[in-house]
Order: C-alpha cells, then structure tokens, then sequence
C-alpha cells in the first residue's frame, strides 16, 4: 500500500522544550553505547546502526531551517560512521540470509540451488566478525562528535511540522518513481533510506506526542523491510562472484547466483505491483 501524506492529520506546532527532550534522549542513548562494556561485538554493531539512522532522521528536520549548515554537518558525520560498520553488519546479515532463503526455497523451483546456498552460509558464518582499533576509535570519536551537536536548538516559530515532513514525503515519493522505474540496486537501496528516514521521523514525533497515524507508520514500516529484503539479496549477489568460498565450485556457483538473480525478480515484481495497485505489504 502506498503511503499516504501524513501532514494533514498532524499538528503543525512543535514545543522546542519536546525536541530538546528527543536531543536528550539520543544524547543518552549515545551515553549508554560509549560505556558499554564489549560494544560493537554482534547486537551492539545493529544497535549503533539504528541509532545512526534515527539521528539522521532528527537531523532532516533542521535541514529546512536556518541550522541546516549543522545538520549536513552532522549527516556527513553519520554517513561516516555507518559506513564504519557496513561490512560487519553485511557479514552478520548475510549468513542469516542463506539459511532463511533455503527454508523458503523448500519444494519450489529453486530448490536445486539450497545445498549451495547451506554451504555458503556455512562459510559466511565462519568469517571473522572484527573491527579494527582505528576503526573503533573512530566510531567513539564520531558519536562523541553527534552528541556535542545536539544542542538546544530553537525550533522557528513561524515553522510547522507541515513543512519540516513534507521534504521529507517528496524525497521518498521520488525515490519511489525512479525505483519503480529502474528496479536496479542502487536506486532501491536510496529509496529504502528515504523511507526509513521518513519512518523514524513519524517515530521520534509521535514520541512527543504528536499525532502520526499508527496505520500509516505501519505501511513505511512494512515498506521499509521489504525494500531491505532486496537490499540484502542485492548485498548476496554483489559479494557472492568476489567470495570464491573454497566449499563450493565455480558451477555451484553460477547456478546459486542464477537462483537469487531469479528469487530477487520475484520479490521486486511482488512489491512493485503491491505498492503501484495499493495492496498491503
């Protein structure tokens, strides 16, 4: 189901004391990941990622005000950070992957391919999941940066959240027309940030007590796993030709990859019709 425009059935005022809440909020979620003990081992790398995700979603709101020089300031901070941590996520994800596709490729037409596919998640699963001290240090560095930033900002007075969302509804609107259009990676992959971003704002301002339809964050976030399902089989499919995994031979591998390029068509055609007829995801 397409999403609907969600401004009109929103408040247009924001009580800057409520987004000094929602700074502080993140401000302690940042606390709470730099103090931990082990973080950035497994869940903590997810943990990082979504709140690097909701910090770009408070940050799109100041971008269509006069802070809109901090808040791309902060965004290429975070564009930074979660490409820090992008390879670890996708050697988590990936193996995860396999295992799930084979469980739904049981007694259909691609199940041919599942002994290869168990045995590169097999493989995946036994890759190291490390992240370099540079690195780590970086990432500390970074956060400590986002926290900094958010500083009391004054909402203006003469700006409603009409205006602060509706960039946000056109972004995604128009990364929809292309995806739909092009249906390459690429473009899928932008469209999935544009509705997560849009997601996690409707998120963050019904936690203020703002009105955001229940049923219409349900739809961008229905949307958004559907679109990160493709993005990991786009993920797959990219790292897949560069893994040469010892386990399996060069035949295997043309036919794994022949069976995802045909499992991901089907996916992009089931979404593609669901969004354009209006039927839920």
């Amino acid at each position: 189901m397409v999403p609907a425009k969600p401004s009109q059935a929103v408040p247009l005022e924001i009580e800057p004391e409520s987004l000094l809440g929602l700074a502080t909020a993140c401000q302690d979620e940042i606390g709470r990941l730099l103090s931990s003990d082990g973080w950035l081992e497994t869940e903590p790398v997810h943990d990082v990622r979504v709140l690097s995700k909701r910090l770009r979603a408070w940050w799109r709101l100041w971008r269509q005000t006069d802070f809109k020089p901090l808040a791309v300031q902060a965004n290429q901070q975070l564009r930074q950070l979660s490409g820090l941590l992008s390879e670890t996520r996708d050697a988590q994800v990936l193996p995860l992957l396999c295992y799930s596709l084979a469980s739904r490729w049981q007694g259909g037409e691609l199940a041919a391919a599942i002994p290869s596919l168990l045995r590169l998640g097999c493989w995946l699963e036994r890759l190291p999941l490390t992240i370099e001290q540079p690195d780590k240090l970086r990432l500390l560095d970074l956060l400590a940066q986002q926290a900094a930033l958010m500083l009391p900002l004054q909402w203006p007075s003469d700006f409603g959240l009409e205006q602060a969302l509706g960039g946000s509804d056109e972004r995604q609107q128009r990364a929809a027309k292309i995806a739909l259009a092009q249906q390459q990676a690429a473009v899928f992959h932008y469209w999935r940030k544009r509705v997560k971003v849009r997601y996690y704002q409707g998120q963050m301002l019904a936690s203020i007590g703002l009105s955001v339809p229940c049923t219409e964050q349900l739809q961008f976030k229905k949307l958004a796993a559907k679109l990160g399902d493709i993005h990991d089989l786009d993920n797959l499919l990219q790292w897949l030709p560069a893994l040469k995994p010892p386990n399996m031979n060069q035949a295997e591998q043309t036919v794994l990859q022949d069976a995802l390029l045909r499992y991901r068509q089907l996916q992009v055609g089931n979404l593609v019709g669901n969004y354009v007829s209006g039927v839920d995801y």
